[in-house]
């Protein structure tokens, strides 16, 4: 009898097992993603129904659009109170929008969600960054957080658990003090 592959068999049936017992627990929204020249990972995104294509960043604490972007998704947007900077950039007083739909891959939302606008530029037009795939937009991890977002680096692929949205509103939900 070879063991070669037991750990490999062993994870398989114990992943078979888990998703045939809670049903919750399968990644059913599978999204392959494109991997750039620097290894950055980017999957196509509609918002309001305009295609677009952002980068996924665990990295990012806010997710934004393109303000060229939102321009054609969003019809009103208003200044916003919050400041975003990304790594050497000054931080930038964004816009705010609304979503009333986003769909990243087979992954379909209806809000309406906040959507924070920024002017993108300095990081498409890099000169480091002139081979690469220009961004729409930031799926950044207060989206990735809320819907139970998974990178799976092994297979290049964003993952999305069915039922997950709100688990972290659903774990930090204040619970009544009984005393007797």
């Amino acid at each position: 009898m070879n063991f070669a592959n037991f750990p490999q068999v062993a994870a398989l049936l114990i992943g078979m097992a888990v998703v045939a017992v809670f049903p919750s627990c399968a990644m059913n929204h599978h999204l392959p993603m494109r991997r750039d020249d620097f290894g950055l990972n980017f999957v196509p995104v509609r918002v309001n129904g305009q295609p677009g294509v952002f980068l996924v960043d665990s990295g990012a604490s806010h997710t934004v659009l393109d303000h060229r972007f939102a321009k054609r998704c969003i019809s009103k947007m208003v200044a916003s109170d919050l400041r975003l900077a990304w790594l050497g950039s000054e931080d930038t007083l964004a816009q705010e929008g609304v979503i009333d739909e986003i769909q990243i891959g087979d992954y379909r939302r209806v809000g309406p969600f906040k959507a924070h606008v920024l002017n993108l530029d300095a990081i498409n037009e890099a000169p480091a960054r002139k081979r690469t795939i220009r961004m729409d937009g930031i799926i950044g991890a207060d989206f990735l957080i809320t819907h139970g977002a998974l990178i799976d680096y092994r297979s290049n692929a964003l993952r999305f658990q069915p039922g997950a949205e709100g688990w972290m509103e659903r774990l930090t939900r204040p619970r009544p003090i009984y005393r007797r």
